[in-house]
């Protein structure tokens, strides 16, 4: 079981967001908070997808930014799943493949209490 949150801001989504929470609970993460950051109800369907797979949705009623969607991410994470190792935080607009929020996950668990950042070049790390 990974013992990590992954926190999905996300403003106006597409498919995107959805087809990455389902791929997310196939590769075995259970925690996932998704930021809804005033996108309103047209793109509410998308939320729901992915509360039906799982994950909590956590929703300001007006953009706020990504920095303020974070922060309200962080504090969900910091509620919901308090003895999680860490936060990795992904966009769901499809440019972070699931592989590769793993592969930060798996990163943050051997190395609690870090910050671990990823880059596009994996090859660096």
């Amino acid at each position: 079981m990974i013992k990590n949150t992954v926190l999905i801001p996300s403003y106006q989504p597409g498919l995107s967001l959805s087809l990455l929470v389902q791929k997310l609970k196939k590769t075995g993460f259970t925690h996932i908070i998704v930021v809804d950051d005033g996108s309103g109800e047209a793109y509410r369907k998308y939320f729901t997808f992915c509360e039906a797979n799982g994950a909590i949705i956590v929703r300001h009623e007006k953009n706020m930014g990504k920095g303020a969607a974070l922060k309200t991410g962080i504090r969900a994470a910091a509620e919901y799943f308090p003895n999680d190792t860490g936060i990795v935080t992904a966009d769901g607009d499809g440019q972070h493949l699931t592989k590769d929020i793993l592969r930060v996950s798996e990163k943050l668990s051997e190395n609690p209490g870090s910050l671990v950042l990823g880059v596009r070049d994996f090859s660096e790390v």
